[in-house]
């Protein structure tokens, strides 16, 4: 059996806590990751997906993995006429 660390988390209470009192028209960044979407993984979770994978490697190391990139890449690897 392995010993999976959880990923930390916080309560949509607490989220909307730290939110009180903010304008419904001021814009949220994200430190250069793009918002993708919010999508429920359990009866009681809530995950916030980004074009970004973002993991911890087995070292603790917190990786960054841009898929937007990934994309353009492989589109550039195209010929002309296949773009």
């Amino acid at each position: 059996m392995t010993d999976k660390k959880r990923s930390p988390t916080i309560t949509v209470g607490e989220l909307r806590a730290r939110f009180e009192g903010v304008p419904d028209d001021w814009t949220v960044d994200f430190s250069g990751l793009t918002f993708y979407r919010a999508k429920r993984r359990a009866d009681s979770h809530l995950q916030i997906e980004f074009d970004q994978s973002v993991y911890r490697d087995l070292t603790g190391r917190v990786v960054v993995e841009n898929h937007e990139q990934s994309a353009t890449a492989a589109a550039s690897a195209l010929p002309p006429s296949a773009r």
